[in-house]
């Protein structure tokens, strides 16, 4: 799970997931039939590991304004 990586991998998954992996969105019916869409589930973090492992000794970097 996202939530049991460290602070350096949490940084390094959220830069290969906004470079590499495009968001996409499926329909879901709503209220009375209606269409709504809903954002897909972000990949998981094996998956993200496996294609683009962290170089060793990466850190995360001081500017970044992400917040864990």
């Amino acid at each position: 799970m996202v939530s049991d990586l460290t602070p350096d991998q949490r940084a390094w998954y959220d830069r290969v997931v906004a470079s590499h992996y495009q968001p996409s969105a499926f329909a879901v019916a709503g209220p009375l039939g209606s269409t709504c869409w809903a954002p897909s589930a972000p990949p998981h973090p094996g998956l993200v590991f496996s294609q683009y492992p962290m170089p060793d000794g990466w850190k995360k970097p001081v500017d970044d304004d992400q917040v864990d």
